[in-house]
């Protein structure tokens, strides 16, 4: 039987905690390594009425990016702002930095969701909207749409709003989603659909 002094036992002791330490590490690290590599999203808004330049942006650091933002006008969805043209070509540009970024158009935010409780409401009105969109993003080469509705059957800026909104909107992603399809079925490459999406118990009891 072997016996230990006092200091050689703690020094037995580090020994084996650093061992252990290692071992955690290195299986963290492994784990890690193994993760699917589009496990884990990071998002970006850029906000086209800001005066920064998107070239400045680190796209290796980012998997999408949302431009923000397109309006509804008359129905259809489009760009108000004279600089958003260059400021999308920018963001596009980016692409060659971090060719599996992902580039989508956001429409709505704070000031022009005033439409969205109208245009929802409708099958026809919907269809118009969904059919301006996804031709939006084919002119621009979008790899999707982000929907930022401000806020389904509650009231924010100065948004119309109604009790069917929470119904509507499911509707109304339904229907981009249908037009989303038959582009993939002319190009055979997938278009992305997202929403923000609020954080508090009024937004989940007003939506689907």
């Amino acid at each position: 039987m072997i016996h230990f002094k006092p200091h050689n036992m703690a020094i037995k002791s580090v020994f084996l905690i650093l061992i252990i330490s290692m071992f955690f590490a290195c299986s963290s690290l492994e784990r890690k390594q193994n993760q699917p590599k589009d496990e884990f999203k990071t998002i970006g808004y850029v906000a086209g009425y800001e005066n920064f330049d998107p070239a400045k942006i680190d796209a290796d650091k980012l998997t999408h990016i949302n431009y923000a933002f397109a309006n509804i006008i008359d129905g259809n969805v489009q760009f108000e702002l004279a600089t958003d043209k260059a400021k999308i070509e920018s963001i596009m540009a980016l692409k060659k930095q971090n060719p599996d970024l992902k580039v989508l158009f956001s429409i709505g935010g704070w000031v022009w969701s005033d439409q969205f409780s109208n245009i929802a409401a409708y099958a026809e009105s919907r269809e118009k909207f969904a059919k301006s969109a996804v031709k939006l993003l084919k002119v621009y080469g979008f790899d999707g749409i982000d929907i930022d509705w401000e806020f389904p059957g509650q009231r924010a800026e100065d948004n119309a709003f109604r009790p069917s909104d929470k119904e509507n909107f499911t509707l109304l992603l339904g229907e981009l989603r249908k037009q989303l399809e038959i582009e993939t079925k002319v190009d055979n490459k997938h278009y992305l659909l997202t929403i923000a999406a609020g954080a508090d118990q009024e937004y989940i009891n007003h939506t689907d």
